[in-house]
């Protein structure tokens, strides 16, 4: 019986060390094993979000290699009105070197998308999009 419930005990500890969030026992700390924090964006301080103005993000990290930040803009009547993709740092010239927007200014609301592709060799692409948020423009500076 002694040995049965040695066998038991071994068994459930084998299981229990395989288990998600178990890891940090074995880095030494408490929150070493804790989820990382999930992937974000949101309009960074001194962005100047209206027609002409520049607008940045700041994001919490993905583990992607490069992570990009796509912004769409869209009028009342929901067309895309601006467009523009670049890396998670880039700057973003609201209404660019040419756009529907610039050709009609008015207020719209816009989405800013952190995403990133991976190039698996031969195969298809692998597109994962991270987090999203949305910010209102003016049609023109304050």
């Amino acid at each position: 019986m002694k040995l049965r419930s040695i066998a038991v005990v071994a068994a459930v500890a084998a299981v229990v060390a395989f288990l998600p969030g178990t890891a940090w026992a074995a880095k030494g700390g408490r929150n070493a094993g804790a989820a990382a924090p999930a992937p974000s964006i949101s309009l960074a301080p001194g962005s100047q979000p209206w027609l002409g103005g520049t607008v940045t993000f700041t994001s919490t990290s993905t583990g992607a290699k490069d992570p990009r930040v796509s912004v769409t803009c869209f009028d009342a009547a929901e067309t895309v009105v601006f467009g523009e993709t670049g890396t998670w740092d880039h700057a973003f010239l609201l209404g660019g070197g040419m756009s529907l927007w610039l050709m009609s200014p008015t207020p719209v609301r816009c989405s800013a998308e952190l995403y990133a592709i991976v190039w698996n060799g031969h195969n298809p692409q692998q597109y994962t999009s991270y987090a999203t948020t949305w910010f209102d423009a003016a049609a023109g500076a304050p």
